[in-house]
């Protein structure tokens, strides 16, 4: 499968910040600097830095801007989300965050942020990550923010697997679908506890089919 520019962008600058070419407190250069020298759009590098920001490679100041981390990596939470305890434990912590973002982004959010949720309102796993990723964004908290991509390679695993399990069934890409835009139209309203509420049916629902995807697979196991 073809990684995604945003990916690629990412993996260039953790090598450039792994072999020390950049060293620890050193500035990297800008975003738009960084769009003209790997020839990618804004998008692709904000979605890059999230990545590394997320890993605790770099930190982003308001102002100043990127530097590489003077801290040791952060080590990403990685799960083997093939049995049901484990899917059960990661939803758990993501109804407690996710739930709470919803509240707050609802209360939170701007108009530009809207636009961008509305945007994201697509299918795919990609765009999945992306709609929750925004949604932390909205609430303005980056200690927030730094939570949910601090668990981002469980959750991109757990999206991946969900949308690997709704790709043949249009009923479940349409209730996807359709709970996406139920709490896009919740933050939309300023309705911080339909959005809390929405957020964890919606993480319930998800949780529900990977576990269930996981009893068949232990079935069709059994009958071989």
């Amino acid at each position: 499968m073809t990684k995604r520019i945003s990916e690629q962008v990412s993996e260039q600058i953790e090598s450039w910040i792994t072999s020390k070419m950049y060293e620890p407190r050193e500035k990297l250069p800008s975003t738009r600097e960084l769009c003209d020298q790997f020839s990618v759009s804004r998008s692709s590098v904000r979605d890059a830095l999230t990545s590394l920001k997320g890993k605790g490679l770099i930190t982003i100041v308001q102002g100043e801007g990127i530097f590489v981390a003077d801290t040791e990596p952060l080590a990403s939470f990685q799960f083997n989300l093939s049995n049901e305890q484990t899917v059960h434990e990661l939803f758990a912590v993501r109804k407690i965050v996710e739930a709470g973002i919803a509240f707050e982004a609802a209360q939170m959010r701007t108009e530009a942020q809207l636009k961008e949720l509305d945007s994201l309102l697509a299918d795919g796993w990609e765009a999945d990550y992306a709609f929750h990723l925004a949604l932390a964004n909205c609430t303005g908290n980056l200690m927030l923010v730094q939570l949910l991509e601090s668990i981002s390679t469980s959750l991109k695993k757990a999206l991946q697997d969900c949308h690997q399990v709704i790709a043949n069934d249009p009923v479940l890409m349409n209730a996807i679908h359709d709970q996406h835009t139920e709490l896009y139209a919740c933050i939309q309203a300023g309705d911080a506890t339909r959005s809390r509420e929405a957020m964890h049916m919606h993480l319930t629902y998800v949780e529900t089919l990977l576990k269930e995807a996981i009893q068949e697979g232990g079935r069709t196991n059994e009958r071989q």
